[in-house]
């Protein structure tokens, strides 16, 4: 989970699983800033693999980002080659 907290203001936090926001760390943290979640799919921003990301602000505009996959094209299977497990290619986002 990757937290940016400035103050109150809760500027971004993203967590590849939604059982992050369950942790003892978390609560405190959304007790003072008062997040809204969105998930999304990263198919639906140029990712080739069905790949969830759970997002968390308090700044409403994050809320444009909650896209759910459409269904309307394929998805690239997950599996790992010479040890290294595809998450390793969707960790970056698309421009």
């Amino acid at each position: 989970m990757a937290v940016g907290q400035s103050g109150s203001n809760l500027d971004g936090c993203e967590s590849f699983y939604k059982s992050s926001w369950e942790t003892s760390y978390w609560r405190d943290i959304a007790a003072e800033t008062d997040p809204l979640y969105c998930q999304l799919l990263n198919c639906m921003f140029g990712g080739q693999r069905l790949k969830r990301t759970y997002l968390a602000s308090n700044n409403r505009a994050i809320m444009a980002l909650k896209v759910l996959c459409d269904g309307r094209h394929n998805h690239a299977p997950w599996s790992m080659t010479d040890g290294v497990f595809d998450t390793a290619l969707e960790a970056e986002y698309a421009p």
